[in-house]
């Protein structure tokens, strides 16, 4: 006499597979939630620093920039103008935290900075000694940063 079984349903042919995938995605799912979790604790950059690198390398640049000008190139066809942009609008967002570190470093670098824009209209001289002098003053404003540390 022949024992009749009844074969098994069909998808419990692949519930293993099955269950590897969830397990597989639970995990990547707990990874993305502890690596947000672990992104979120560390600390903020730090504005002031960024500010200044952002000032210090968009003055670089304008003084790279600003010698095609003097050779004749129109200023719109050069990197100076969105420069000094860049520079300007980094330091309107940190002036608060520049002019606390120090007051008259922070102006004379505003002052520096405006007298730098004011320079991509012609007749302008003394662009070099106005770049030396932003970059002091960054360098100022950095080192009295890195004092209150």
């Amino acid at each position: 006499m022949a024992i009749y079984r009844e074969s098994p349903p069909l998808w419990r042919r692949y519930l293993p597979y099955l269950i590897g995938f969830v397990v597989l995605l639970g995990a990547i799912l707990l990874l993305v939630v502890l690596n947000r979790v672990a992104s979120n604790t560390n600390p903020p950059a730090d504005r002031i620093t960024d500010a200044l690198n952002v000032i210090s390398q968009s003055v670089d640049l304008f003084g790279i920039e600003f010698a095609k000008i003097a050779r004749g190139t129109p200023a719109a066809q050069t990197g100076a103008p969105g420069a000094i942009d860049k520079a300007l609008a980094a330091f309107t967002d940190s002036q608060p935290d520049l002019r606390r570190l120090d007051d008259r470093a922070a102006e004379a670098l505003l002052n520096d900075l405006n007298r730098l824009k004011a320079a991509l209209n012609p007749p302008a001289s003394e662009v070099d000694a106005l770049v030396a002098d932003a970059s002091a003053q960054v360098s100022a404003l950095l080192k009295a940063h890195q004092a209150r540390r």
